[in-house]
């Protein structure tokens, strides 16, 4: 055996040790305590509310709290393009094997949290593969993909966020795919993958509003070639391609938007806003803005 074949068969072993290692870490644990009908993220129980609620075709409803109306739900509509033609196949099992009048319902709330749980294990070693594919963009070393892969694999945040129906993994999914497709636009230069990017920034703001800070690696990016090559024309194009994927991307995920675009922008900045001061005190928020910049920076 040449000592090419040896070194390859080495790499691929730690590479599935990485995988297998992330899985492990996800899926541990994920489904643990949920016959009780208890959860512990606090933001679960809204989550799963949402997607439930979207497979049965309700894509607005209100609550009059700032805790539920304008949430970014982005993430359980994924969940849901995912869950219908599995639950299609599902019901067609069902009255092949237990005759026509087999229940075709989805399943019921307690048991959403499984295939929620579930599907953030998938978004989780998703993420992994992403990493991969970008680390092969970067680096031209076998070691520092690996690296990228493994590490990426003991993040804890991620871990964390893969064990409950939250929208946080979500975050991670679209941000990685936002900055492989950047990768893959600064090595080929087709507009495509820029707007790609953008679309996968946006997606990743309608899971969770800080997902839009993944935008800030696309703005550096066309910002230091500008500084390079001063082309303010090309630097233009750049912005407005990047922004409209963006834009369309935050539409996708919020589709709301398209049912009652002034109620869901109003409940959205609202929404917002009390994230953004949540548990903050009344003489804090009614400082100048530069006196709060420098006390959040010191």
């Amino acid at each position: 055996m040449s000592q090419n074949s040896v070194t390859h068969k080495t790499w691929f072993i730690l590479f599935a040790i990485s995988i297998v290692a992330g899985l492990y870490l996800r899926s541990s644990g994920a489904f643990r305590g949920l016959e009780v009908p208890y959860q512990f993220h606090p933001d679960e129980t809204k989550q799963v509310t949402a997607l439930h609620n979207y497979l049965q075709g309700h894509y607005v409803w209100y609550t009059g709290s700032v805790f539920y109306d304008g949430y970014p739900y982005g993430l359980n509509h994924v969940d849901e393009w995912l869950l219908r033609p599995v639950f299609t196949v599902r019901t067609c099992l069902l009255r092949i094997f237990h005759g026509t009048n087999a229940n075709s319902a989805i399943p019921d709330m307690q048991a959403m949290y499984y295939w929620a749980r579930a599907l953030r294990i998938l978004y989780g070693m998703t993420v992994l593969l992403l990493a991969y594919f970008t680390a092969r963009r970067l680096f031209e070393k076998t070691g520092a993909r690996w690296l990228t892969v493994t590490l990426a694999a003991m993040a804890p945040v991620s871990i964390c966020v893969s064990h409950s129906a939250s929208g946080d993994i979500g975050v991670d999914l679209f941000s990685g795919l936002a900055l492989l497709m950047l990768c893959i636009y600064a090595d080929k230069g087709r507009a495509g993958h820029l707007f790609l990017a953008g679309l996968a920034t946006g997606m990743a703001f309608g899971c969770k509003y800080n997902g839009l800070l993944c935008g800030i690696a696309i703005f550096l990016y066309v910002l230091l070639e500008l500084l390079s090559e001063k082309r303010l024309k090309r630097f233009l194009i750049q912005s407005v391609i990047a922004g409209t994927g963006c834009l369309l991307g935050i539409l996708i995920s919020t589709p709301a938007f398209f049912i009652n675009f002034h109620q869901t922008r109003r409940d959205m900045i609202s929404n917002f806003m009390f994230i953004k001061n949540y548990d903050v005190t009344r003489e804090f928020i009614t400082k100048p803005f530069h006196v709060k910049a420098w006390l959040g920076i010191t």
